[in-house]
């Protein structure tokens, strides 16, 4: 037996599309879905209660609001470090990912940092601060050259 049925997923891939501003959006979508405002506003909590929705909000995209500098700056943590830098570098508002993952012998990289700025010198700063939290650890900086495909998942397609 499916943890959702037909309605629940047809719910979700509906909440997954690009909204837009309205005083009543769940309503315009409840229309979609030919279900009760209401009965739809229920469902999502139910979503969210069963663990199947995590969150729900407006992302930003950060190239539209004035942040068109990046770099995703890869570390070389020792293990008993990782957990300690990881929740330091996440503090940061300017670093929208921090991930563990697993190094490589040609690759001795664990820990993932992206880092977005207004500037070039205030993308470079950043670093640099981020630099002293970590005090001798390595780092690589990958600047991105060029953005082929950004998306947020999509499920029940």
């Amino acid at each position: 037996m499916s943890l959702l049925n037909k309605k629940d997923k047809q719910i979700i891939k509906l909440l997954q599309e690009n909204s837009f501003l309205a005083l009543r959006p769940f309503n315009i979508l409840a229309q979609k879905l030919k279900i009760k405002e209401e009965d739809l506003i229920k469902k999502i909590k139910d979503f969210k209660k069963r663990g199947v929705i995590s969150s729900f909000g407006a992302r930003i995209s950060h190239e539209n609001s004035g942040y068109k500098f990046n770099a995703m700056v890869v570390w070389q943590v020792p293990e008993k470090k990782v957990i300690l830098l990881g929740e330091k570098f996440s503090v940061f508002p300017e670093v929208s990912h921090c991930y563990e993952r697993p190094a490589f012998p040609d690759f001795p990289y664990n820990l993932y940092t992206m880092i977005h700025a207004q500037s070039e010198k205030g993308l470079k700063n950043k670093i640099l601060e981020l630099k002293k939290v970590a005090q001798n650890i390595k780092y690589k900086v990958l600047i991105t050259k060029k953005e082929y495909k950004k998306t947020e998942p999509k499920y029940f397609l």
